[in-house]
């Protein structure tokens, strides 16, 4: 859809204009952003961060078909409820394949910012914001907000109900016209925006300053 491919071009062309970066995709589920890109882009390292029982399920699937990684990305099983991005980051630094955090850095967030509640959004990035460099970016999908109820179009209604009926619950939205000022006080800006690609907005946001 136009969510992926927003997506995927803001990460083509921040890859391209960087001679080594790193490629961060958290909440991967069974995206294959990562699988697809690392081999035609050997300066990028790519991470998956995913929840255990997702991760599980993906990996023994590339097993089956016979499908291994190359060796610029890596497939992490993490609870991130439970292990906070920058500490797991942190620990894989003094890996062999470690993590860089002086080397910019994308970092992808698809379909996960509507399941979190706004501190953590918040904290989220400030999170990345502490492993990353400036000039970094995170890109990501969110839903819009109206009325005082999360809103994804027309299908909204719909859309809360099957959400629902599985247990889960969409926590935090935004209007894109707050979404400057939602980053005022952070140390990242708003550089693109794309609303209305589906059923959600996207946008990309570089980190302009280290904390002082």
């Amino acid at each position: 859809g136009i969510r992926k491919l927003y997506i995927d071009d803001v990460v083509r062309k921040f890859i391209q204009q960087q001679n080594r970066c790193q490629v961060v995709v958290l909440g991967a589920g069974y995206d294959t952003l990562a699988m697809r890109l690392s081999p035609l882009y050997p300066n990028a390292q790519f991470w998956e961060l995913d929840h255990p029982n997702t991760a599980t399920i993906k990996q023994k699937a590339l097993h089956q078909l016979g499908i291994v990684p190359r060796n610029n990305l890596f497939l992490h099983s993490v609870n991130l409820a439970e292990t906070s991005f920058a500490t797991y980051m942190q620990s894989q630094s003094q890996q062999e394949a470690r993590f860089d955090s002086t080397i910019s850095t994308i970092v992808v967030m698809e379909g996960l910012t509507m399941y979190l509640e706004e501190d953590t959004v918040r904290g989220l990035f400030d999170q990345i914001a502490s492993m990353t460099p400036p000039s970094s970016q995170v890109v990501f999908d969110h839903f819009g907000f109206r009325n005082g109820r999360l809103d994804c179009g027309w299908m909204t209604t719909l859309q809360e109900k099957v959400v629902g009926s599985v247990g889960e619950a969409w926590k935090w939205g935004i209007d894109p016209t707050d979404l400057s000022e939602f980053f005022a006080s952070t140390q990242w800006q708003v550089i693109s925006q794309h609303p209305r690609v589906g059923l959600e907005n996207c946008a990309t946001v570089r980190k302009v300053t280290d904390a002082s």
